[in-house]
């Protein structure tokens, strides 16, 4: 079974429900949730917000976060998460910021954001590949995300943190 099949079932067996912000992944991450059937069941809201205009506008984005931060930081994907969750009646919220590449020294790097309740854990991922498989591996690292976290949700184990994985380098 492929990732995303496992994450949709995992969240329809749990009566969890599920809203995206994407920038980086330009609604990848969406996709690969609605790809499964009854996806219809858990997934909420989806946005892509690629431009600092969107992530202002409807994600409630700082000014100061962009200027100081940049939009691909962990202090945005924080804020991506937070302002996705003041708009959204998901369980899980997950928002994705990063550099795809190919022409920036910084290509590759992500930060990917999942909240759930009042928590919000941010990951950092350094990415290797074309502009398109950073995309794909991005989504990998955020449903590889999801899925733990709903096993956290259900061994009632879900703690606030910072980490990285190995899981889609």
């Amino acid at each position: 079974m492929k990732t995303n099949e496992i994450v949709v079932n995992k969240l329809i067996d749990n009566s969890l429900t599920i809203s995206t912000a994407e920038s980086m992944t330009g609604g990848m991450l969406a996709s690969s949730i609605i790809d499964v059937p009854n996806a219809s069941f858990v997934i909420e809201k989806s946005f892509i917000t690629y431009s600092d205009f969107a992530k202002k506008e409807i994600l409630d984005v700082s000014d100061k976060t962009l200027s100081k931060e940049g939009a691909v930081s962990y202090e945005c994907a924080m804020e991506m998460v937070d302002g996705l969750s003041n708009i959204s009646d998901a369980d899980i919220n997950v928002a994705v910021t990063g550099y795809a590449g190919p022409d920036d020294k910084k290509a590759g790097l992500v930060f990917i954001g999942i909240g759930y309740g009042d928590k919000i854990q941010v990951s950092k991922f350094k990415l290797s590949g074309t502009r398109n498989e950073v995309r794909r591996k991005a989504v990998n690292c955020a449903l590889g995300m999801i899925s733990r976290l709903v096993d956290d949700i259900i061994a009632d184990d879900y703690v606030e943190e910072i980490h990285t994985c190995n899981c889609c380098k």
